[in-house]
């Protein structure tokens, strides 16, 4: 499952703030897997490979680091 980020220059207005974007061009959620996404070894599929941690993970830095993560279903 491809994964993305960028950086969009156009939303830099405020030079304390840097926005990330990561996308994921996987077969999707439901509502309900999206709910618990970020909790530890949530994982969906038992044949891909993994231990359901890398987003527990990229949450716990996130909040550590004093910073602000927000989620939005199905942006372009």
């Amino acid at each position: 499952m491809p994964f993305f980020f960028y950086q969009n220059s156009d939303r830099l207005k405020d030079k304390h703030t840097i926005y990330f974007y990561v996308s994921d061009t996987g077969c999707g959620m439901s509502d309900e897997q999206c709910q618990h996404v970020f909790e530890r070894f949530v994982k969906y599929n038992s044949f891909i490979h993994g231990t359901g941690l890398g987003l527990s993970i990229c949450k716990m830095i996130v909040e550590k680091m004093g910073w602000r993560d927000r989620s939005q279903l199905n942006a372009r």
